[in-house]
């Protein structure tokens, strides 16, 4: 009957800690991944949700705004043409500077 020698012994134990730490590793980083992965469905999801509210917010507003327009087109002109006037000053100026 042959025995290993220490050093072989050493050398056994430590490939067998070696493929343990390599199939921990491995199952680690497949949980990591999966994780991973989750969270960026879910970033996903918070996003395209974000997108639909602001685009029902903008519907509503544009939806407000033309109503006031047709029933104020004098001063909605009014108010367009001032805000077109301020827009130009600020841009004249910032363009200066």
């Amino acid at each position: 009957m042959k025995t290993d020698t220490p050093q072989q012994e050493s050398r056994t134990t430590a490939t067998k800690a070696t493929e343990e730490a390599v199939r921990h590793a491995h199952a680690s980083l497949t949980e990591a991944g999966v994780a991973a992965r989750a969270l960026a469905d879910q970033g996903i999801d918070a996003v395209r949700n974000s997108a639909v509210e602001v685009e029902d917010v903008a519907a509503r507003i544009g939806n407000r705004a033309s109503a006031y327009i047709q029933e104020q087109p004098l001063k909605s002109l009014l108010i367009a043409t001032a805000a077109g006037a301020l827009i130009a000053i600020v841009a004249g100026k910032a363009g200066r500077h």
